[in-house]
């Protein structure tokens, strides 16, 4: 090997000093005694005036055969560094240098420099790649070639006839600088780079893939694929690199000569983001989400976002790799909640965007001393509800006190109840009295049948409507037993009308048969009206039991045919489809809530049917008469302006028709559920029983909810009494019922009556 001193004015060299420099310093920093800086050193320390240190140079020979093994002349040859695979260096066009990048020192602490004065540079663990220059000839006649490296360090030799015959020996040194090379057809590499560890990663455009220390690269297309063309044949590592993607290597890629070659997948090194964890995973806008997880690139100081199905998140604190905090943004919705990093997903978790709270039982009169645990449920921004909803409770007033979800009343006045997440919240008023409505039974052992006597003893089968006479007198009927009974003012339970055999037979007391009835009013003059929906006819029966037919069919319908029919007209000629409420007017007019034709039907004092509002359609219309529409409507009430008050049980909405027939909607939103709210906010799940006081506060039974409703003429629905199906007597708070359904109110006491369907008893609120 021959050495002379570096030339300062030869650039190529100086250019191949700088490459071998930074190529060993990124190989771990093992260096000659001449370019190793002294132990301790620093950049700026140690100044000295001596000379730049210099590199030495050498000369490797060696020679090319073709393809018949005779000497090849005028073969370009090439050589260029031969680095570690792992230090991911590549030989492409351009130079970055990026990370640490401190000046070179020697023994002394005076720097090193190139040909040119320039320093050069400590780039340990930076990525970087150069082009290297300057090796470069062509052989003689007799296929020799002599390439001058500075530094005894390894180069791959390269011969090129052409783009499909080349050689190449890799890792040439001092200890085998006589190579020869055989000329061979070049091969084609395919393959494709993939992130095991980023599942999510479908995008792979760009990823440079490249043999180390040649001229051999690519770009993969979006699916990562990649193709290197005219590689000679030989054993190579193969590396891929890319910013976003990280890196990869495939140790040792055999090329066979003129062969297509399929290399294993290279796997990159990103490690994708994971979320292991949401806390809460629900919350409304505005909320503060913890996120625990790996990989959310805090150290390395990576770009980062949150997103809640799509929608980017403001105030996000990356408090760590394995930790974010983050606000729900006010315009998301449920959905996937994810992390970028550096553009690469994480996985998905659910997170649910809180949308609605409703506390129940709602805005309720407490007595002092009372406690009571009030429910919760929420909905997201899709209407499905939220099984453990991320909340807090907090009460407001001095006439409360919170202890969790229990609220104490502590004296008479008035308090607020509030349940907030994030910007979503629900307030229930709370009034406190010196004394709590309480619920009673007045008659029925709770055991379906048929018997009177006593109100203790007393047994009903599937209470329906009620009514209230002026002397105190409640009249009930049942749809198992089709007689019409009374409750005497002292509790005792009789048969007025009827037996317990289904028929159409008007007469007088035990020998009168109905069908199953569904409604009864009291008219003014003290007779009692019911809803034969058995027969689909209105029936009339005196207070001494004689029993006559006011409107519908007076014999009994053929069982054979179908009898649920529509006629307006003269009485015996009209037909209804299961009537249900009624309410009778001084004048004697009759109205009648006609469930299955969804009408409201009206009898005149002469008999006559006429329909007053509704066209038959089962759908929810408000406007005049039979422009607008009803959907199974049951309950009716009179106001004191003459407006009727309908309850539209399928369409679960509360209505009034004015004496003119103009239907308007005042409460419900028309899906079934429980909301204790204003107005056409409010919720209803099948009410069927309507009753009205005289300042014209109402109140609905709610079947389904198994609630006794209250609205107030300003039309703010609350929750009187029940919650979750049962039978408790006591207090509001604490009081059950299970499926009520007619309503009616004492006029003598104020105390509303209601008929407990599935309890068979006949309950009592006291107010």
């Amino acid at each position: 090997m021959g050495a002379r001193a570096g030339q300062s004015g030869d650039s190529i060299r100086g250019r191949i000093v700088i490459l071998l420099a930074m190529a060993l310093q990124t190989l771990g920093g093992c260096t000659p005694s001449n370019l190793a800086p002294a132990s301790g050193s620093r950049p700026g320390s140690g100044a000295s005036t001596a000379a730049p240190s210099t590199v030495a140079e050498w000369v490797i020979t060696g020679q090319v055969l073709d393809l018949a093994g005779n000497p090849a002349g005028d073969v370009r040859v090439t050589g260029r560094a031969a680095v570690d695979a792992a230090a991911l260096i590549s030989n492409n066009t351009g130079s970055l240098i990026d990370g640490r990048a401190n000046p070179l020192l020697d023994s002394r602490g005076n720097p090193l420099m190139d040909s040119r004065g320039n320093p050069l540079l400590d780039t340990r663990g930076a990525a970087f790649r150069i082009q290297v220059e300057g090796l470069d000839t062509r052989t003689d006649a007799n296929g020799r070639f002599t390439l001058r490296a500075p530094g005894d360090y390894p180069l791959n030799v390269e011969a090129v006839l052409s783009d499909t015959l080349k050689a190449i020996q890799l890792d040439v040194s001092s200890a085998s600088n006589v190579p020869t090379l055989r000329l061979a057809p070049t091969s084609t590499v395919t393959g494709r780079v993939t992130a095991p560890d980023a599942p999510l990663v479908t995008d792979f455009e760009g990823v440079e893939v490249f043999i180390p220390g040649t001229s051999y690269q690519a770009r993969t297309d979006s699916s990562g694929r990649f193709t290197l063309s005219n590689v000679p044949a030989g054993t190579f590592p193969l590396v891929a690199l890319n910013a976003g993607l990280g890196r990869g290597f495939v140790a040792a890629l055999r090329v066979d000569a003129g062969q297509s070659v399929a290399a294993p997948d290279v796997a990159m090194t990103l490690k994708a983001p994971v979320i292991a964890r949401v806390s809460p995973d629900n919350g409304g806008p505005d909320s503060r989400v913890t996120l625990s997880g790996r990989e959310f690139g805090a150290t390395a100081g990576k770009t980062f976002l949150v997103t809640f199905n799509g929608v980017i998140a403001t105030g996000v604190q990356r408090v760590s790799d394995d930790t974010i905090r983050v606000t729900v943004p006010r315009a998301a919705r449920t959905g996937d909640l994810v992390v970028m990093v550096n553009g690469i997903p994480s996985n998905a978790l659910p997170f649910q965007v809180v949308k609605r709270l409703v506390l129940s039982p709602g805005h309720q009169e407490l007595a002092v001393g009372v406690r009571t645990a009030y429910g919760l449920e929420a909905f997201d921004t899709e209407g499905d509800p939220v099984a453990t909803p991320s909340v807090t409770w907090r009460s407001e007033g001095e006439a409360l006190t919170l202890s969790a979800s229990s609220v104490e009343a502590l004296k008479v006045g008035e308090g607020r109840l509030v349940v907030e997440s994030g910007t979503v919240r629900d307030v229930a008023v709370l009034r406190v009295t010196v004394r709590a409505p309480r619920v009673e039974t007045v008659a029925g052992d709770g055991e379906p049948g048929y018997q009177d006597g006593p109100g203790a003893s007393a047994r009903f089968n599937g209470l329906t409507g009620i009514a209230v006479a002026s002397d105190g007198t409640t009249y009930v009927c049942s749809q198992y037993t089709p007689v019409l009974r009374a409750i005497d003012p002292d509790g005792t339970v009789r048969t007025v009308a009827g037996a317990n055999e289904s028929g159409l037979v008007d007469a007088a007391t035990s020998s009168a048969r109905f069908g199953y009835l569904t409604g009864v009013c009291v008219e003014p003059s003290g007779n009692i009206l019911v809803s034969d929906a058995g027969n689909n006819s209105i029936r009339r029966v005196t207070p001494d039991g004689r029993v006559s037919t006011l409107a519908g069919p007076i014999v009994p319908p053929d069982p054979n045919v179908y009898s649920y029919q529509f006629v307006d007209g003269a009485s015996s000629s009209a037909r209804f489809s299961i009537p249900v409420g009624l309410v009778a007017l001084p004048d004697g007019t009759v109205y009648v809530a006609d469930m299955w034709n969804h009408r409201i039907r009206r009898i005149a004092p002469d008999g006559v049917v006429k329909t007053f509002a509704g066209n038959g359609s089962p759908t929810l219309v408000d406007g005049l008469g039979d422009f607008a529409s009803f959907r199974y409507p049951s309950g009716l009430a009179l106001d004191a302006e003459g407006n009727l008050i309908v309850v539209d049980q399928g369409n679960q909405v509360v209505r009034r028709i004015s004496p003119d027939g103009l239907v308007t909607t005042l409460a419900g939103d028309a899906r079934e559920g429980y909301a204790d709210r204003t107005g056409r906010e409010a919720r209803f799940f099948n009410p069927v029983g309507l009753a009205i006081d005289p300042v014209g506060t109402l109140f609905i039974s709610d079947l389904w909810n198994h609630r006794i409703r209250k609205m107030t003429p300003d039309g703010v629905v609350t929750t009187l009494a029940g919650g979750s199906a049962g039978f408790v007597d006591g207090t509001v708070p604490e009081a059950r019922f299970s499926y009520p359904s007619g309503l009616a109110l004492d006029p003598r006491t104020g105390h509303l009556l209601v008929t407990d369907a599935q309890n068979d008893r006949v309950r009592r609120i006291v107010f």
